[in-house]
């Protein structure tokens, strides 16, 4: 039987424990994908000095380093380099990313443009827009922009009925409910 490493189900907050319990490689993946999916966050210091230590201890290769803490190769990789040059190996602060192209003001006049005319497509605030403060952004940034700003879109019923709703006929010509 192949076994893999987990996560015990009482974890902490962190993403990584001290605490690894084996378990069947059929769960691995779905488990393991969706963890790190949803924390990318900066390995702890202690996790760092713990892949040091395993990866220095020549009981395992750097691939099963890597399994082991739920990390990649690549970063036990660059754990041990920094090591090697004696370097520090705190996280580094988060690189930033784009800056947003909305300012405070825009969203000033997106909220009073949305209170003024709550039935407002995308492409006519994104027009609204263009026209007050020469600004085009496209129409998804416009959209997260007003999930951000908790301004949820109303849509009308009779604007997206489709034909064959209103016939009494669901998806593939079957009766509707």
């Amino acid at each position: 039987m192949n076994v893999a490493w987990s996560y015990p189900a009482s974890r902490s907050s962190t993403r990584h424990d001290a605490r690894l319990i084996p378990y069947s490689d059929s769960r691995l993946s779905a488990y393991s994908e969706l963890a790190y999916l949803v924390t990318m966050k900066a390995y702890s210091l202690d996790l760092r000095h713990r892949v040091i230590q395993a990866a220095l201890s020549d009981q395992h290769t750097i691939a099963k380093v890597a399994a082991l803490f739920g990390v990649g190769t690549t970063f036990v990789n660059k754990m041990l380099r920094l090591h090697r040059d004696g370097q520090d190996l705190t996280p580094r602060p988060h690189g930033g990313g784009r800056k947003a192209c909305l300012s405070a003001a825009h969203h000033k006049l997106l909220r009073a443009e949305v209170r003024r005319r709550n039935d407002a497509t995308l492409e006519e605030l994104r027009a609204y827009l263009e026209d007050k403060t020469r600004l085009r952004v496209s129409i998804p940034t416009l959209g997260r922009v007003l999930q951000q700003l908790d301004l949820g879109r109303k849509k009308s019923v009779s604007r997206h009925r489709s034909a064959a709703r209103t016939s009494g006929l669901g998806f593939g010509g079957a009766p509707g409910r």
